[in-house]
């Protein structure tokens, strides 16, 4: 909190006065909500100024609640030149923090020594705060004695007061090998936090065994159940306790309770738990197991037989050795049937599907996931669906091209197309659209409401010329259904506006209006007519938009005519 604060107070004017719904929605516990205010009530930049920057602070404030990195760097990019200095200190702030978050240290030091340097006047605890996120980029990169030298620097002019900061010197401590000098900085700290980094500077230290620290961590994770990043970093702790203690089922038991927890950030460092890791545990406990077994190294079957007869008895050693094959066996086929296995085994723990989200679903690239099956990787893509993580299954649909032999092929591919959209919206989701409707005509023109709906996907992710593509190809097909292609051309119009092509906006507005089949007079052909005359106005065919005002007031009842009277009034006096 004390770091959103320093932040924030770069620029240090109130939250929007006209936003106490935005205010009462946070509060709520709502800040996506809130954003579609934001959203909604922002005004122009180039209109107002001021307001625009207040509105932008609280969004960038919001996208900070909500973690969203990624959408703060766009928006940073995006903002018009001639901000305020102040604004554009906070603007760079976050893209550090934002690089900070996804591990790229480089980077957010290069900017954080930018700010330290270039910066005027800094606000309030801002200075303060980029020191200790430069910090923190040290640390990630690596480079541990210009951490150690930024920390002395930074108690000299602070002190040490901050438990925060306290945290961080003990994590510099431990990653420049000196587990005692962390425990003696840690003191008598008791806060989890602090009681995880002392547990692990005794097992550094040598401090007491291997097996009883192992324990206590444990212990301490399942109390901390509730708190997945405090659990979290219970769980490493005895991941290398086990490890040190040479206990390859302990290890994996712990990686397997801590993954799911949570993925905590890489400033979590000292306590990171990573995919890879379980799958080196798996594969160095699944080996210890063969050999005991007196197992041959390419005997393949042998092995997935007796993982097989361990599946009941000793299920933890039957998923090392399932993960042992699928990694290492020489037969394609028998790779595949090892991780099916696998996945089946896991799918039944507690937070089994959290766990097989972590293991096969962070990276669909990786050689294990891209390398698996079809019915596999369709399989972990249903699994993503279910667990509310559409990001992952649009990767791992990207890696399927056709549907199962059981599913309707139309509706797989539009769910394949409306994901991929999601992810990459101008390229593989809008030219996966346009297969479909080339692929399926028939089926297209009878579930153009489906398809509408996956257009407005590509619509809402800023994909107006890939939207108007598919709307194209939509409309070569309803030749025969005049509401349908009455529907599809003013979607035509409406995306043609967001381009800002208000010619072609005007065209489709005005061709579906006057449509053969339909009636120009009723109140969608009104409404299309009516739209078209703004657009009209904006491409500067003021004669045009005059004749149909005239058109459409002649044929309003007297008592509605107002408004249109008026436009026409203007548009007249302005000529």
């Amino acid at each position: 909190m004390a770091a959103l604060v320093a932040v924030f107070a770069l620029h240090p004017t109130p939250l929007p006065a006209a936003s106490p719904e935005n205010v009462a929605l946070r509060a709520a516990g709502t800040p996506r909500l809130a954003l579609s205010v934001v959203d909604a009530e922002q005004p122009p930049a180039e209109g107002d100024r001021a307001g625009w920057l207040e509105w932008e602070r609280t969004r960038l404030d919001l996208l900070r609640e909500l973690g969203d990195w990624a959408a703060i760097e766009a928006r940073v990019i995006a903002h018009p030149r001639g901000l305020p200095r102040a604004f554009t200190d906070l603007g760079r702030s976050l893209q550090a923090e934002a690089a900070l978050a996804r591990g790229d240290g480089a980077s957010a030091r290069a900017r954080l020594r930018a700010l330290t340097w270039q910066s005027e006047r800094p606000v309030g605890g801002t200075l303060q705060h980029w020191r200790e996120q430069l910090i923190r980029a040290y640390l990630l990169e690596g480079l541990i004695e210009d951490a150690h030298l930024a920390m002395i620097r930074y108690r000299q002019d602070y002190g040490d007061d901050d438990p925060v900061l306290r945290e961080l010197g003990v994590r510099i401590l431990l990653r420049a090998g000196r587990p005692d000098a962390a425990l003696a900085a840690l003191g008598n700290a008791a806060d989890p936090a602090a009681d995880a980094l002392r547990l692990l500077a005794e097992l550094r230290a040598g401090r007491r065994p291997a097996e009883a620290i192992g324990q206590a961590a444990e212990t301490q994770a399942r109390v901390l159940q509730d708190d997945p990043v405090g659990a979290t970093r219970y769980w490493a702790v005895a991941v290398e306790a086990a490890a040190l203690a040479e206990q390859g089922a302990a290890r994996i038991a712990a990686l397997e309770a801590g993954l799911p927890a949570t993925d905590l950030p890489p400033a979590e460092a000292p306590f990171a738990l990573t995919p890879d890791a379980l799958w080196r545990a798996y594969r160095a406990h699944g080996e210890t197991l063969g050999n005991r077994a007196q197992l041959l190294v390419g005997q393949d079957d042998a092995w997935f037989e007796f993982a097989a007869a361990r599946a009941v008895e000793a299920p933890l050693d039957a998923r090392a050795l399932h993960a042992t094959l699928a990694q290492a066996a020489r037969a394609p086929e028998l790779r595949a049937a090892s991780h099916a296995a696998l996945i089946d085994a896991l799918a039944t723990l507690p937070r089994g599907a959290l766990l097989l989200r972590r293991l096969y679903l962070d990276d669909a690239a990786d050689p294990r996931t891209a390398s698996l099956p079809a019915a596999l990787r369709q399989r972990l893509a249903d699994e993503a669906l279910t667990a509310g993580d559409p990001a992952a299954a649009a990767r791992l649909y990207a890696t399927l091209d056709a549907p199962p032999a059981d599913v309707d092929a139309f509706a797989w591919k539009l769910r394949r197309a409306r994901l991929l959209a999601r992810v990459d919206a101008a390229g593989t989701g809008g030219v996966a659209l346009q297969r479909l409707i080339t692929e399926h005509p028939e089926r297209a023109a009878a579930e153009v409401d489906a398809l509408l709906t996956a257009v407005g996907g590509l619509q809402r992710a800023g994909a107006h010329a890939a939207a108007d593509a598919v709307l194209a190809a939509l409309l070569a097909g309803a030749q025969d259904t005049p509401a349908r292609q009455r529907a599809l051309l003013f979607a035509r119009a409406e995306n043609a506006r967001a381009l800002g092509d208000p010619r072609r906006a005007a065209r489709h507005y005005l061709h579906g209006a006057m449509l053969p089949g339909t009636d120009a007079g009723d109140a969608a052909g009104h409404a299309a007519r009516r739209a078209a005359v703004g657009e009209l106005i904006a491409a500067g065919l003021d004669d045009d938009a005059v004749a149909l005002l005239e058109a459409l007031i002649a044929e309003t009842p007297k008592k509605r005519r107002e408004p249109l009277e008026e436009e026409l009034r203007r548009l007249r006096e302005r000529g």
